[in-house]
């Protein structure tokens, strides 16, 4: 076997990986239940802690299989009660509101400091933290010269196109009738500070059609795949290419450094562009910043 043969062979081994985001309803023995969009859907669980009904969760597609992997946001360990309840208390941790149950052992108060636990089966509030811990920060840096940081390209969670009123193709289009959009989560915004200075930014663009004008390029305020159409918000850009590496505003990079959302095609000519099963940089954002 030559090795372009078997390059190619490995790489068709490759599993296909997916992610979305969904809302935990309930867990049902082994399984639970996740709003997706407009469906509910019962799906096997892999993860080893859960957040409460209502609160985001990882759904993972492995090669066709698709399972929920975990919570979509980490869960904080310690919270402050601010609303009394039976069965349950409210603590608010890490800037989130939890609606969680009270160990019998434990008497709550507010505005006690108190420690939880997370399993399959949700938060539970243990106890109050007599001593919070007291750690004496390190000094902060006086300055000094600002970093240049240059990632491996960020890449789209999700693909759509979305056509009379719903999502009818996994690809990217830009026509008359379609819009299509890429979905990048919270990645962006979890990596690049929001004072950050953007230096370059380009988006990777795998055509599979083209003609007509050039497709328009603007910023929809969706980080995963909406039940209905994407909001574009801020102007249209229309890039000098139609693939391939095509650079971006840098104004793009800093709205979506701050804001979750993607990118999208507001029409604009007869222009298509792999999914995310098709190609995984379809739509991939490499961005360097000096902070």
């Amino acid at each position: 076997m030559t090795l372009a043969a078997r390059i190619t062979e490995q790489l068709a081994n490759v599993p296909v990986v997916g992610m979305k985001m969904g809302t935990l309803v309930a867990r049902s023995g082994s399984q639970v239940l996740v709003n997706l969009g407009e469906t509910t859907a019962l799906l096997p669980v892999s993860a080893q802690q859960l957040p409460p009904a209502g609160h985001p969760v990882v759904v993972q597609t492995l090669d066709g299989r698709v399972t929920v992997t975990g919570p979509a946001r980490s869960l904080p360990g310690r919270g402050v009660i601010t609303a009394l309840g039976s069965p349950r208390v409210s603590v608010l941790a890490w800037d989130v509101t939890y609606t969680l149950p009270v160990a019998g052992s434990y008497t709550p108060s507010l505005n006690d400091q108190v420690s939880i636990t997370w399993d399959l089966d949700g938060g539970l509030v243990t106890g109050s933290i007599s001593a919070p811990t007291n750690v004496t920060p390190p000094d902060q840096n006086t300055g000094g010269p600002a970093q240049e940081f240059h990632p491996p390209p960020f890449t789209a969670v999700d693909t759509g196109s979305f056509q009379s009123g719903r999502w009818t193709k996994a690809d990217v289009w830009a026509s008359d009738s379609l819009v299509g959009a890429w979905f990048y989560g919270t990645g962006v915004a979890d990596s690049i500070p929001d004072t950050a200075a953007i230096v370059a930014a380009a988006i990777y663009l795998p055509a599979t059609r083209t003609g007509g004008a050039s497709p328009n390029l603007q910023l929809h305020t969706s980080p995963t795949k909406p039940s209905g159409s994407v909001a574009f918000v801020g102007a249209t850009y229309q890039p000098p290419g139609r693939t391939g590496w095509q650079p971006l505003p840098l104004s793009f990079i800093d709205y979506l450094k701050a804001n979750g959302g993607g990118i999208g095609l507001n029409h604009g000519g007869y222009n298509v562009y792999a999914s995310r099963g098709q190609d995984g940089l379809t739509g991939a954002l490499d961005i360097t910043w000096r902070n």
